[in-house]
């Protein structure tokens, strides 16, 4: 909502990451992207990534989490599907046991978004502790742990899927062109079939 929007703004005013001037380009670059103003910020290269999930943490009041340190928990990772984590960009990382409650620590990208965490816990029974990280690190870790890519190949190629992002519209596809791309699909959809 335009609370938190707001919010993560002002934050990073406040810890000197962006200027005014930052801030209301960034506000402009949105408008047209359609994305959170963080990520926007990040793309536009006025704030890292780090520096985006520490003012989401402090503006949430929620702890941070560093995925490329941490070891995680493959308890925890089995909890949720690759699949589900994509689509979310979250990443579970341990199970808390101490308490009357166990707990799914997950870290997130979008720790706003509250949908996730709710059928996170509706198929897990289990609280969720949310936790902030970097859209390249969630991306990392659900590479290492559910694709068993390499933590440094996780990391290249997760790294430049931010990198490559502007968010362009596909080029058209020329007239003559569109029967060819449908006559492929149709006879390699004929070749799976058994």
């Amino acid at each position: 909502g335009l609370m938190s929007r707001k919010r993560i703004g002002d934050i990073l005013l406040e810890r000197n990451a962006i200027t005014p001037a930052q801030l209301e380009a960034g506000l402009a670059a949105q408008k047209r992207t359609r994305q959170r103003l963080g990520v926007t910020l990040v793309q536009q290269g006025l704030i890292s990534e780090v520096q985006l999930a520490q003012a989401l943490g402090a503006s949430l009041n929620l702890g941070t989490v560093d995925l490329a340190q941490a070891q995680a928990d493959w308890s925890a990772v089995h909890m949720l599907r690759a699949r589900f984590c994509e689509a979310h960009e979250l990443f579970p990382f341990a199970i808390d046991k101490q308490g009357p409650v166990k707990r799914l620590l997950v870290a997130l990208s979008d720790p706003l978004n509250q949908p996730a965490i709710e059928e996170i816990e509706f198929t897990t029974g289990l609280k969720v502790l949310p936790y902030v990280s970097t859209h390249s690190q969630v991306r990392a870790a659900i590479l290492r742990y559910y694709h068993k890519h390499s933590q440094a190949d996780a990391e290249a190629r997760a790294k430049t899927v931010v990198m490559a992002a502007p968010q362009q519209a596909p080029a058209p596809v020329e007239e003559d062109e569109a029967p060819m791309v449908v006559g492929e699909e149709i006879i390699s959809m004929q070749n799976v079939i058994p």
